[in-house]
């Protein structure tokens, strides 16, 4: 079972993603609109992959991000970002 959360405050955009996610057999998606929550669901299950929204909570998604690698640093995580290829990379260098 591939465990993921996505963090959105918006999940109207996602909803092709989530409906994707859903219909998988081996994949249990979680899903929650604030960066607290996550890091509630996080300090208490395991999850393969976190998926983030461009800003929740006023963070952009990388700051959510290094607050959620803190808690869980095996998990890998993924940003939706509207930024250029080379700005995507200097805002997230560092995180892996």
């Amino acid at each position: 079972m591939i465990n993921i959360i996505l963090v959105s405050e918006n999940s109207e955009p996602l909803l092709k993603l989530i409906d994707t996610l859903q219909t998988q057999k081996k994949v249990y998606l979680t899903k929650t609109e604030t960066v607290d929550d996550a890091q509630n669901l996080i300090s208490k299950t395991a999850y393969d992959l976190a998926i983030l929204n461009e800003t929740i909570d006023d963070l952009s998604g990388f700051e959510a991000v290094k607050k959620l690698l803190y808690i869980s640093p095996m998990t890998n995580y993924a940003v939706i970002s509207s930024l250029s290829p080379l700005e995507f990379d200097e805002v997230g260098e560092g995180l892996g």
